[in-house]
This record gives structure tokens, sequence and C-alpha cells, in this order.
């Protein structure tokens, strides 16, 4: 709803745009006392969420990559580095690999470096972690049992509004486009504690659907090795494996893009990669 009314409300008028931002400032600013310290985890989720926020709006899209380089530009010293360690775990820029590494190369603060260590199990090119997980019938599934195809993996748990909203609008697109496709598998892990719960968001259909490989963490949930492996902030998170069994994507904007068209467009060109 708010998408819908920054649409088609406010990023069309360019006075209504300079308001608005101007209010969300004044906002801002306020969400803070004078003893509040910028460097806190909850300033800096703040700051990386607003400018988000203003990218989005000023621009009609979200780009991490433009994200990043505003907040570099913006923003200098330990918490210019902070700010780039956090956006770096959210949405993950093309380049990822290329910047995290020179990132890495020059961030002194510990904070920020240990951060940064976590994600470089993301990279494009490294195996991901081996999962061997039930699905609702009880039988185990293992990645290597997909072997020379393409994987899809979607991260999720029941109960998340952005999950269900990305399934919604996105993936169940895909899903039902490459059903007949056996170059490619679409497989759900879900971050519930509980099999009810697992098994009634399943069911409800909100979240996956029975075109996909359904998996379930064993009660332990994001503790799983299979999520707590990569040092997830949110959900939902999304990967894609290529047919040599390497991340291909992480997080990407390719992948959580709200557009049926792009990611089929993605997944198809991954298929047709040699």
């Amino acid at each position: 709803m708010m998408k819908k009314f920054f649409d088609e409300k406010v990023k069309t008028d360019p006075i209504r745009k300079e308001q608005f931002l101007n209010q969300y400032d004044v906002n801002l600013a306020a969400q803070f006392g004078a003893d509040a310290s910028p460097l806190s985890f909850e300033s800096v989720r703040y700051f990386y969420r607003k400018a988000c926020f203003d990218d989005y709006v000023q621009n009609g899209s979200l780009d991490p990559g433009r994200v990043i380089k505003t907040l570099t530009e913006n923003y200098e010293g330990v918490l210019q580095e902070r700010l780039i360690a956090y956006a770096l775990g959210e949405k993950i820029p093309s380049n990822f690999n290329e910047l995290l590494k020179n990132t890495l190369a020059k961030t002194k603060d510990p904070v920020s470096l240990a951060r940064l260590k976590k994600l470089e199990i993301r990279r494009k090119g490294l195996s991901p972690f081996p999962f061997n997980l039930p699905d609702a019938s009880g039988k185990y599934v293992k990645l290597e049992d997909f072997k020379g195809k393409l994987v899809f993996v979607d991260f999720w748990y029941t109960g998340c509004g952005g999950c269900a909203g990305y399934f919604s609008t996105t993936l169940s697109k895909a899903e039902e486009h490459f059903k007949d496709n056996d170059n490619i598998v679409f497989v759900t892990i879900t971050a519930d504690t509980g099999k009810s719960l697992w098994l009634k968001g399943v069911k409800t259909g909100k979240y996956v659907s029975d075109k996909s490989i359904n998996l379930f963490t064993e009660g332990k949930g994001d503790k799983h090795p299979a999520i707590a492996h990569y040092n997830f902030n949110s959900f939902p998170s999304l990967m894609l494996i290529d047919k040599e069994g390497k991340i291909q994507e992480f997080n990407s904007e390719a992948l959580a893009k709200r557009d049926p068209d792009n990611l089929i467009r993605v997944l198809q060109e991954a298929i047709e990669k040699e």
C-alpha cells in the first residue's frame, strides 16, 4: 500500500517529493536524543534504511550499488565503515566480490571487519553449504541430489510479510514458468522452529508452493547450519547455485527484485549458460 502511494503520489510530483523527504529528515532527527550514539547498531541500520528509502523515492527504484556510493560520499570514518559493512550484508550489488575485497583491504574498524569477514562465504564462485534436510514426508534431500542443475534457494519463515510478498509477486510466477523444465529446481528452506507451524505455512500457499521442494531445518530454525552458515540479517534471503554447484547469485537485486519477468530472464540466462 505504501509503495503504491509513493509510486503514484510522491515520485511523480517533484514538489511533493521534496516536501516528503524534508519531513522524513525531520522525523529521522527526532528519533535520536542528544546522547544517542551514531555508531550503535540501531543507528547504523536506520541510516542505511534511510539511504535506501531516499534512493527509491528519488530514482524510482532501489539500486544497492547506488546506495553504497551515497553512503561512501555522505559519511566518513568509523560510521562510514559500519554503514558500508552493513549495506554489503543486505542488498548485494552486482560487483559484490570486488567491492567486498576492496572494502576489507581498507577497513580498520574491528566491528566492521568482523561483519565483512562473515560475508565472505556469500561470494560468487564459492561452494554453498551442503544441506541435507527433511521434506514434509520425512525424506531427506541433499544439495548434491541436484548436481548438474540450476538450484534456486528461498530461505523464509511463516509469518514473514516480505517472504509472502516476494512469493506472491515474483517467485510463484517463475516456478510456474519453469515447472516443466528439468534444468532447474526450486528449493525452500524454512527458519521455522516448529514443524507444525512450518507445515501450516506450507499449506497456506502464501509462502511456498508444491512446485518447489520444501525443506525443514529439524526444529533448529535459523540456528541450523543450513541457514546460520550465511549470517542472514533478514528474510526472505535468496541464493542461486549454478550447474557446477557454486554460488552464482546471493541476495542480489537480480534475484530480489519484485519483477517476475526479470527473475525469469535471469534464470533462463543461467540455464542457457555453458
